[in-house]
């Protein structure tokens, strides 16, 4: 799928590295009265290389985490889809 994804103006984000053990980790906002939500791991990878623009985010998710798209393929998709029905990403025309 080749799709790309900017995040809206509304929406702010945080992300803190991986350290101590703990797993990569991006906050999200709608602003000024969304509900914060925690992504953590792939959660977090989806979501930072859609929100960079990234036009084919399956296929990246899938490198960055050695998973065949075939497997995982269908999972990213539809968080992606989830994630912009929230209003936390907007898909581009």
């Amino acid at each position: 799928m080749t799709e790309a994804y900017a995040i809206p103006s509304d929406v702010a984000q945080v992300v803190l590295e991986p350290s101590g053990g703990n797993d990569l980790r991006v906050f999200v906002m709608r602003v000024p009265d969304g509900n914060p939500v925690a992504l953590v791991g792939i959660s977090a990878v989806i979501w930072l290389l859609a929100a960079e623009g990234d036009i084919d985010v399956v296929v990246s998710v899938a490198e960055a985490v050695n998973e065949p798209v075939a497997e995982i393929g269908p999972m990213i998709e539809v968080y992606l889809k989830d994630l912009a029905d929230q209003g936390l990403l907007q898909r581009l025309e």
